[in-house]
């Protein structure tokens, strides 16, 4: 039988290896922490990107909605533009445009030339082009 209370055991090799880090353990804990390091700077570059697209998206939306109620209401006074009524009274009130009597409508066919003495158009307010004669 062996007497254990007097075996010696040695460690010496162990704690060799554990207490020394070699070159290459020094580089993979820092590749580690590198590697780390540059997933939290990835995550908070992408997370304030996906913020600011956000905001821009917001500021977008508000145009769309501003750019639609200023299309409605250009094209409610379009409208209101296009209708004869107000076609006679701003002609009326703001070229002085009155209508024609019978005598004044002349008629053009589709080969037919007006005389150049003739009168095209007449205003009532003073000092607006009354003929072509006038234009020239």
């Amino acid at each position: 039988m062996r007497d254990f209370h007097r075996q010696r055991f040695e460690n010496r090799a162990a704690i060799k290896t554990s207490a020394k880090l070699g070159v290459c353990e020094i580089c993979r804990y820092i590749l580690v922490a590198g590697a780390m390091a540059a997933l939290v700077i990835t995550y908070s570059w992408i997370r304030s990107e996906i913020i600011s697209l956000g905001y821009q998206i917001q500021e977008i939306k508000h145009d769309t909605a501003v750019l639609k109620e200023q299309r409605q209401a250009l094209m409610l006074e379009q409208a209101a533009c296009k209708s004869p009524q107000r076609i006679d009274q701003y002609a009326r009130e703001q070229l002085g445009l009155i209508p024609a009597n019978s005598a004044q409508v002349i008629f053009v066919r589709d080969r037919e030339v007006l005389p150049e003495h003739e009168i095209l158009a007449e205003s009532i307010l003073p000092g607006s082009i009354t003929s072509k004669e006038t234009r020239q």
